[in-house]
């Protein structure tokens, strides 16, 4: 039977393949397959860490509390694609698309060393 983690991890790498896919498809200018890929590793990251949160009665490892953070951070970067259309009364102006790509690349970064934590630190 399949455990729990595996179906965490599992979610986890499609996502990142997601959001590999989707920053692709931005690069090409395709911004209908960008968002469709944005959104679907978004939903992906929300029920993987929904589901090790259930399972886990919360936030008990380093791992956990990390993960939590980038999949914040990862929510942050889908939401601030939005802000290129409006002002932000934070910034007072627009978003630019080279601040979103960087924080794009360090979202999918992150993403990606957390799987590589979470496999040596369980798996492994």
């Amino acid at each position: 039977m399949i455990e729990t983690y595996e179906i965490h991890a599992t979610l986890q790498v499609v996502s990142l393949i997601s959001l590999l896919l989707g920053s692709y498809s931005a690069r090409k200018h395709k911004t209908r397959l960008h968002h469709m890929f944005q959104y679907t590793a978004l939903v992906l990251s929300t029920l993987a860490v929904s589901i090790m949160i259930y399972e886990s009665r919360g936030l008990p490892t380093l791992h956990g509390k990390l993960g939590f953070s980038v999949y914040l951070f990862i929510t942050v970067t889908a939401l601030s694609g939005r802000l290129f259309l409006k002002r932000t009364p934070l910034l007072g102006r627009k978003i630019r698309r080279n601040e979103h790509r960087a924080i794009g690349i360090l979202a999918v970064s992150l993403l990606f060393l957390m799987i590589l934590y979470g496999l040596f630190t369980f798996v492994l």
